[in-house]
């Protein structure tokens, strides 16, 4: 089974992916949270780094004030090399995937390519690409978007503006549209029953 959350910096995703793996765990199902890929492939920067001098290092500070505002969005080309790179990790990691299934173990994203098409690093990424690399990437079998008031997400969270989390969350709406296995959480109440919402639907499927 594979679970995937996705929505902006602040909305509870990983503390949900983890609330979701404890739950399961008790019910003696093997968990596997991975935060966005499969990380079969390195990181490009760790290939690239050792041959540039100025080596490019995360400088991402959580919690810091409007912190994913600070850099510029990747270029197209620059999106294009890591979107393509990624689904190829997607791809092998489908070897994984096809080993737990067999345990019927659940597998919880907290991210995952779909980022590709709202995150605001890649606004240059041509949506027609992502669209034919994601031939490559596992078809989940549950995708969970949380939506939240942007102004409460950014007062828990301040690392985007508001004005971006409500960008994202259009472009998120969008992408989700046509997928008949993905679920719009409204995580108002808070986290536990945002993830007791989300274990209904998996209990009656």
């Amino acid at each position: 089974m594979l679970i995937v959350i996705i929505g902006p910096d602040g909305c509870g995703k990983t503390t949900i992916a983890d609330g979701l793996c404890e739950i399961l765990s008790k019910r003696n199902i093997s968990t596997h949270h991975l935060a966005m890929n499969f990380e079969i492939l390195p990181k490009l920067r760790d290939i690239v780094n050792p041959f540039i001098k100025n080596k490019i290092v995360d400088t991402h500070i959580e919690g810091e004030l409007n912190v994913g505002m600070k850099d510029k969005p990747n270029s197209q080309m620059k999106g294009v090399v890591l979107a393509t790179w990624y689904a190829m990790d997607y791809f092998l990691g489908r070897f994984k995937l096809y080993s737990w299934n067999r345990n019927n173990d659940a597998v919880i994203f907290a991210r995952f390519f779909y980022d590709y098409y709202f995150q605001r690093g890649h606004i240059n990424t041509p949506h027609w690409y992502l669209d034919i690399l994601q031939v490559l990437v596992p078809k989940p079998d549950f995708i969970f978007t949380i939506t939240r008031d942007a102004q409460s997400i950014f007062d828990l969270k301040p690392e985007l503006s508001v004005t971006e989390i409500q960008r994202q969350q259009y472009e998120i709406g969008k992408l989700l549209k046509s997928k008949k296995y993905a679920y719009t959480i409204d995580g108002k109440m808070g986290v536990d029953d945002t993830m007791q919402k989300i274990i209904k639907i998996l209990d009656n499927k």
